[in-house]
């Protein structure tokens, strides 16, 4: 909470800087906005990012633009350029693929939000607390839904793969708060890419440029790029240049999955640090707070949590990240092995901390044969009793304890974690508990997969570039697959428009020329078109709203 405070009082600061600054500077010196900027022609020169005649600046609350025009000259520059060396036809080869990529990507994006839609639906239609709440009638409804989803059970159950189909990046929710900066710069780095796409397209179709520029979306940065459509724009020329976007959107993913595969992680080790991946993972620093950072140093190899090995192999690699499954999963670890204790110690323990709560020094064991309605707890120390020697108490199955000893674990409520790691500087092993949910020590601690080989180098550089790299990949397909959603202002709203004047055979300019009936096909041609446009918009928008608000609430309550 200390964190999201902080964070909300340094935006405020941010903004106050902004405004002020805006008030005393930019006002005095800067025209408002561009439509008073005179056009640029191919023979004039390019203007000056700052000069008032090219260049303004839009300020509102919490939002700040910075629009130019003075690229356009280059722009022109470049089309003639493309169409007087012959790169036209090559252009618009690659950028007709475009298109193809750009409608496989604007169905696709359609049928993730549906699947994620069903996932959400089967999950929170199972819930047997959300039946026992339902009306009689609602309660029918819904046991009709879950049987006509009964062919797709298994592939949508809780905690499979499908679960992943969408998930938001929140801060401190799914993603850890720290790695906010740099998720932001790679979503600028990757709309940037897409804008581009666009600028580019724009040339090989000879559509001028109208402006570009930056925006600041209360801490979240993009860049636009802006068109002046001609009237004679055909049905192919806007879904190429609609699909653009999308199109550096892949050649960027592919060239970062190129770089992430190629193996330049490992000049990392020549240079002073070693992966230490098929061992655990690094303790890189602490995002907030936390009593761990007394106990475990930074530079300390985590090896295990519970029984669980951290160590990557060629068998688990292809399960994900063992540390963050292992943390963030809401079903309880299964307890494969015990601890062995007198059974006359065990059982003249407290059962008070197993019904109430207690000193944080004290927690609820459990026989590790019980069944759950045979659970007979009792408090212990969990330090004295994991911190013992390796023959008092041993490491047992339920059948593995001497006469008249037992196998006990840890009760689920109590919520222990055991955190085996090596102290680099003293070349010890240690263990250290945390009792609370164990999500808190994935936001808590940052870890890594790099080991610095002396104190003057960096723990956390290789594994930032790492991230870095990762972030990109994410948020580049990520965009790939949102601006194609066939909605107004995205670029799939124009792929749609597109892909129905090339099916229906209306032209685009029809929709400029009024309802006269004069351009392309008749009216009703054109109504009908709209009719169908008009209700993708609305259908796939309230699903998107339904589905965003849905995993959204869903993450929130896993947190």
């Amino acid at each position: 909470m200390t964190a999201v405070v902080v964070s909300a009082l340094m935006i405020c600061l941010l903004w106050v800087i902004i405004h002020v600054s805006h008030r005393l500077t930019v006002k005095r010196f800067l025209t408002p906005l561009l439509p008073r900027t005179r056009p640029l022609t191919r023979s004039s020169g390019p203007g000056s990012c700052f000069d008032p005649d090219y260049t303004s600046f839009h300020l509102s609350y919490v939002n700040l633009k910075l629009e130019t025009t003075s690229f356009n000259a280059a722009h022109e520059r470049l089309s003639t350029y493309l169409a007087t060396h012959g790169w036209i036809p090559l252009g618009k080869t690659i950028y007709g693929i475009g298109g193809i990529i750009g409608i496989i990507g604007m169905f696709a994006s359609v049928c993730i939000m549906v699947w994620t839609g069903l996932v959400v639906a089967n999950e929170q239609l199972s819930s047997p607390a959300l039946a026992a709440s339902m009306p009689p009638l609602a309660r029918t409804i819904a046991k009709r839904a879950i049987g006509a989803l009964a062919p797709l059970a298994p592939a949508l159950a809780p905690d499979t793969k499908a679960n992943l189909a969408l998930r938001p990046l929140i801060p401190g929710i799914t993603i850890p708060s720290s790695h906010l900066p740099l998720m932001l710069a790679a979503l600028f780095i990757c709309q940037s890419f897409h804008e581009f796409g666009h600028a580019i397209s724009a040339a090989l179709e000879d559509t001028p440029l109208y402006s570009v520029g930056l925006a600041l979306h209360v801490v979240v940065p993009t860049a636009f790029v802006s068109l002046t459509y001609k009237p004679s724009t055909s049905s192919t020329s806007q879904l190429r240049l609609a699909s653009a976007g999308a199109l550096h959107n892949v050649f960027l993913w592919l060239a970062f999955y190129a770089i992430a595969h190629s193996g330049l992680g490992r000049l990392a080790t020549p240079i002073g640090w070693t992966d230490v991946s098929s061992l655990g993972k690094v303790v890189l620093g602490y995002n907030e707070a936390t009593t761990l950072d007394d106990y475990m140093p930074r530079g300390s190899l985590v090896t295990h949590l519970d029984d669980t090995p951290l160590g990557l192999s060629t068998q688990n690699k292809t399960k994900g990240d063992p540390w963050e499954t292992f943390l963030l999963s809401k079903a309880p670890q299964e307890q494969r092995r015990g601890w062995c204790i007198d059974s006359s110690e065990f059982v003249s323990s407290s059962t008070a901390c197993c019904s109430e709560p207690s000193t944080p020094e004290l927690a609820c064991f459990v026989p590790m044969s019980a069944s759950p309605s045979e659970y007979q707890g009792h408090c212990l120390s969990p330090l004295s009793l994991f911190n013992r020697n390796n023959t008092t108490p041993r490491r047992c199955d339920p059948s593995g304890c001497p006469v008249q000893h037992l196998c006990i674990i840890p009760s689920p409520e109590a919520q222990l974690l055991r955190i085996t790691f090596v102290d680099m500087e003293r070349g010890k092993e240690r263990v250290v508990v945390w009792k609370g949910p164990r999500s808190e020590v994935w936001r808590q601690v940052r870890v890594g997969t790099y080991l610095s080989r002396t104190p003057l180098i960096p723990l956390w550089l290789p594994d930032l570039v790492n991230l870095f790299i990762s972030y990109n990949l994410t948020v580049t397909i990520a965009l790939y697959l949102f601006n194609l959603l066939p909605l107004p202002l995205l670029d799939g709203g124009q792929v749609l428009s597109s892909l129905l004047d090339l099916i229906l055979g209306t032209a685009s300019s029809s929709r400029d020329a009024g309802e006269t009936g004069d351009v392309g096909r008749p009216v009703t041609e054109r109504r009908r078109r709209e009719r169908i446009e008009t209700s993708v918009h609305w259908t796939v928008g309230i699903l998107c709203i339904v589905v965003g608000l849905a995993v959204s609430a869903k993450e929130l309550m896993r947190s």
